[in-house]
Order: C-alpha cells, then structure tokens, then sequence
C-alpha cells in the first residue's frame, strides 16, 4: 500500500521551501549565510520536513503521530489493523554530485522492512525530488564500517527496486544507454535493409548474359549484410557489456 502521495510530497516540498526562505532571512538578520554549509542546512530543516509532511498525512489519515525524539518513529500513522511506519530522510548533493541515501543502521536492525522517505533537495532549494521507499531491509544498505557514527549507505540499485518517485525523476542510465544502443542497431538495420532492396532491384534489372554484373551486385549485398552484422555485433557486445553492471542514476529536480 501507498501511504505517502503525490499531493502530500508536493505540499510538503512547497512549506519546506517557505520555511527555508524565512530562515534563510533570519541567519541573515544576523549576518550568517544559512546555505554556507548545506549539510547544516539539511539538518536545520529535518524537523520542519517531518512536521509539514506529518500535517499533510492528518488531511488523509485520522490519526498520525509526529514525534521525532531518538529511538522513536519519525512519523507513525496510526490505524485499526496495526500502525505503520515512516522514516524521513533529507539529503542534498555533495559537492561532487553524488547523493548518499543514509538510514541508522541500528533502526534497520530492530524493526525490520521499513518505509523511508527521501527528500533530495537542491543547491537553492527550489527543485525537488521526492523518492517512496517501501519495505527497505539492512539487505538494502551497505555493510556498517568504523567511522560511520552508525550510519549506512543505500545500495541504490536494490533500493530502487522498491522505490515510487512522487516528484521530479530519476533516470536509470544504465537502461537509458542500452536503448540508445538498441536503437542504433535498429537504425543500421533499417538502413542496411534500404540498401540492399536498392541493389537487389538492380540485379533484378540485370541480364543473365552479364554474369561479371550478377556477381558484382551479389557480392555488394552481401558486403552490405556482413558489414551490419559486424556493426551491430560490436553494439551487442557493448550491451551485454552494460547488462552486467548495477545501475547508475540521474535525479531531475522538479521546481515547487
């Protein structure tokens, strides 16, 4: 079951956004720059995130909880057959580009499958994407190592699997690649396929009484046909090249 909509994310990415342009003027009221550390920023706006989202939830479900204090739930709602769980996550770029999606690895150990949701927002804070993780198991994250304060990283190519994008997109490139691979072997295989019907017609047109001809068109469609299947067997290999990696992705941000 979906608990978590479109409309929830997209109210709660456009409060987030209000609440960061008042705090964003407050640390400048007294000369500091909210966004001079973007993880700061992240933190500073966890609450707020759990809060507005958990507001949005009571427009649809009658009763849900908001706690937010250490070993409790970041939003629970509450129903007749039993209470369901929801872990908030908000995270931006690094510097780098890339996006770790981090869960507490204690979390996952005690309770089990557990819905996540991962607000990705980014540099201005502007453009969003907003990612529903159901089910997620420590299966689904990386081994915790020394130094990591608890933390674990996602495995994005398992997680995905159980993900539902309700803002913005995110763009498997390793799929992307091989259609485009795909779609180049088809083009050859049209082209040739145009090729060949044009030197079959003329062969057709050949007399019997000129052998040298007969053999010259024969052999050109054949150079034709051996050369596609050369080309597309190199494309080939490219994807079965891809098809053995995990996936890679893109987020598209979405403005609110």
């Amino acid at each position: 079951m979906t608990f978590i909509e479109r409309k929830h994310a997209i109210k709660t990415c456009q409060r987030m956004k209000e609440f960061h342009l008042k705090l964003t003027d407050l640390y400048l009221d007294y000369g500091m720059n909210l966004e001079s550390n973007r993880g700061r920023r992240n933190i500073l706006m966890s609450a707020p995130m759990e809060h507005f989202l958990a507001e949005e939830l009571r427009k649809t479900y009658i009763d849900v909880e908001n706690d937010g204090r250490t070993g409790k739930a970041d939003i629970v709602i509450k129903l007749l057959q039993n209470d369901h769980e929801i872990e908030c996550k908000l995270t931006s770029p690094h510097s780098s580009g890339t996006i770790a999606f981090q869960s507490d690895y204690e979390t996952l150990e005690k309770k089990g499958p557990l819905d996540y949701i991962y607000i990705i927002a980014n540099e201005d804070f502007d453009g969003f994407v907003v990612i529903y993780f159901k089910g997620l198991t420590v299966s689904d994250f990386r081994n915790l190592s020394s130094g990591a304060r608890g933390k674990v990283q996602m495995y994005k190519y398992r997680g995905m699997e159980k993900a539902e994008v309700l803002v913005g997109d995110v763009i498997n490139l390793k799929e992307r690649a091989i259609k485009k691979l795909q779609d180049q072997i088809l083009d050859i295989r049209k082209k040739t396929y145009a090729q060949v019907k044009l030197w079959e017609g003329v062969l057709l047109d050949t007399k019997l009484s000129q052998p040298a001809k007969i053999k010259k068109y024969q052999d050109q469609i054949d150079t034709l046909r051996e050369n596609s299947h050369k080309r597309t067997d190199k494309i080939k290999e490219k994807i079965n090249s891809y098809n053995g990696k995990h996936p890679r992705y893109k987020l598209q941000y979405e403005e609110i």
